[in-house]
């Protein structure tokens, strides 16, 4: 039998719904009930953004983000006291196409910050204004531009950091209204338009994965606020 879940809150409602409908139908073993985890396993794309006229910014060891293991990638986003700089942005793809409201699971690390201080736990607390995330459909295996498949135009994309009970830290991507199967999802690591600083967050990447199994893998997760 299959369990259609659909969604049409706010995300803070959104994910908290899909908990109390998961744990009412399963229950809160965490077992995977026979699904098979499907990461983002294809080669990543990365870039970076410029922000005025300095480099800064940027994505490394882009390919460690499609190993499901701890290894990583790292995304930095850089400002100046002249607000130049740059954002690093990081593409994960799916061998398979998702459906088009299935919320991508990317384990992160917690944000590092160096230069003038910023409130970090603040920023967790609003992702939408530190992340900037977009759904691909049609991408390819590989690194190159051709390989980034093509941007779903117009969704409303909304980011939530959640915790399992192991304390592992996951970014949540979600676009409930979407009706187009995808099987990229690219996060920027950006500052808020009102932070004026000169600094420097960084964030690590680990791998992708989407929400179809995942609810039934970890048995319980908590919002950041």
């Amino acid at each position: 039998m299959e369990t259609t879940f659909t969604f049409r809150k706010s995300f803070s409602h959104f994910v908290f719904t899909v908990l109390a409908v998961f744990f009412a139908v399963f229950g809160m073993t965490g077992k995977g009930y026979g699904q098979t985890k499907s990461y983002a396993t294809w080669t990543p794309n990365s870039g970076r953004i410029q922000i005025g006229l300095f480099n800064g910014g940027g994505v490394t060891d882009a390919g460690n983000a499609a190993i499901a293991d701890d290894t990583y990638a790292t995304i930095t986003s850089q400002r100046t006291v002249l607000l130049a700089g740059g954002d690093g942005w990081l593409q994960l793809k799916y061998p398979t196409a998702q459906a088009a409201n299935a919320i991508s699971f990317i384990k992160v690390s917690e944000l590092a910050e160096s230069g003038l201080g910023l409130n970090l736990g603040q920023l967790l607390g609003a992702p939408n204004d530190i992340i900037i995330a977009d759904l691909y459909q049609n991408a390819n295996n590989g690194s190159t531009t051709a390989d980034e498949g093509t941007r779903i135009a117009g969704l409303n994309i909304e980011t939530s950091f959640v915790r399992d009970n192991n304390g592992d830290l996951y970014l949540a991507i979600a676009a409930p209204q979407n009706t187009i199967p995808y099987n990229g999802v690219r996060i920027r690591l950006t500052f808020p338009p009102e932070v004026n600083v000169a600094s420097t967050i960084s964030m690590r990447v680990h791998h992708a994965l989407p929400l179809l199994w995942h609810f039934m893998w970890i048995s319980n997760l908590h919002r950041c606020r």
